[in-house]
């Protein structure tokens, strides 16, 4: 079901290398990721001196949790999950220092999270503490999460080559799949951090 989106992500990042004759590419990794077992990898084409188009791509198996507030105990429930994250961004670099590709950056930010799997005890529980509204969305795997919204952050190049870069995005979270109670259209706002290092490529390496 996923590999539509990617296919296309794909073919658009190829077109335009192709396009703009660009020979400079970037591979990241986000380490912050790694402290909530989200594994991240994020490629960046450098359009020119200050224009960048950047995907990612991340597997992440953090736990769902359920808490159940109505109860005289609080309690807490963990269940396992995987699922799955694509992100397309552009990058405008303001270049006060005046090198390419590199220093302050804003620009806009697209994600969508992909339920690949998750623990059938979790819609059993949810019913429990919350009734049948939402029940069919909790069982049911496929896109969940649409968050759009801007990203900014500073990229240092060392020695020509090695990237590092600290980056937040403040986005919208809008609910994907019809439900019964029909709050798929209720949104809210989030901030995600990333702290990624990676590699450029020059024509040389190509």
């Amino acid at each position: 079901m996923t590999s539509k989106y990617y296919f296309f992500i794909a073919l658009f990042i190829f077109t335009i290398s192709e396009i703009s004759g660009q020979t400079r590419h970037e591979l990241k990794a986000d380490l912050l990721g790694l402290l909530s077992d989200n594994y991240t990898s994020h490629y960046e084409l450098i359009l020119s001196n200050n224009i960048g188009v950047e995907v990612g791509f991340g597997l992440n198996f953090s736990p769902t949790f359920l808490s159940n507030f109505n109860s005289t105990n609080f309690q807490k429930y963990e269940f396992s999950t995987t699922s799955s994250d694509l992100s397309i961004g552009g990058k405008y670099y303001f270049l006060f220092n005046k090198k390419y590709g590199n220093g302050l950056f804003a620009g806009p930010y697209v994600r969508l999270s992909y339920l690949l799997s998750r623990d059938e005890a979790y819609a059993e529980k949810w019913e429990e503490i919350h009734g049948p509204a939402l029940l069919e969305r909790q069982r049911t795997n496929g896109p969940k999460n649409l968050y759009y919204g801007i990203s900014s952050g500073y990229k240092w190049v060392i020695k020509s080559n090695i990237i590092v870069e600290i980056a937040i995005a403040l986005t919208v979270n809008h609910f994907l799949g019809k439900d019964v109670s029909g709050f798929n259209d209720f949104r809210r706002f989030r901030g995600d951090g990333y702290i990624k290092v990676g590699y450029r490529f020059k024509k040389k390496d190509l």
